[in-house]
């Protein structure tokens, strides 16, 4: 889980990378661009810190591949599965975002 963890912080590096490069082509209001920030950021940090949470816990029973004798207690494992489903939630809903407002104008010639 220690490798998991440390893959999603490099992973998760180049996403904000992009994400950043392409944050002035979006068509979208200030407040949709600071809640798409934020969301990013807390996606990013969540998803290291749920894996960092398993690892140092035995608590990763929600990831049976990467960590096959997990057994953490019960308040570890429900505290890394809440923090893994709202960064799924948060990743989710920023990509959307940016998706939609990389849209743009397009104009039918």
């Amino acid at each position: 889980m220690g490798l998991s963890s440390h893959l999603e912080g490099v992973m998760n590096g180049p996403f904000l990378i992009v994400a950043g490069l392409m944050w002035e082509r979006m068509h979208l209001g200030a407040t949709s661009k600071t809640i798409g920030f934020w969301l990013l950021i807390y996606g990013a940090y969540a998803n290291v810190l749920a894996t960092f949470l398993a690892a140092w816990w035995p608590a990763g029973a929600t990831m049976p591949i990467a960590y096959q004798t997990a057994a953490g207690t019960e308040a570890q494992e429900n505290i890394v599965l809440f923090v893994l489903f709202s960064c799924a939630f948060a990743m989710i809903a920023a990509t959307l975002q940016i998706i939609w407002g990389l849209r743009g104008n397009r104009e039918v010639t």
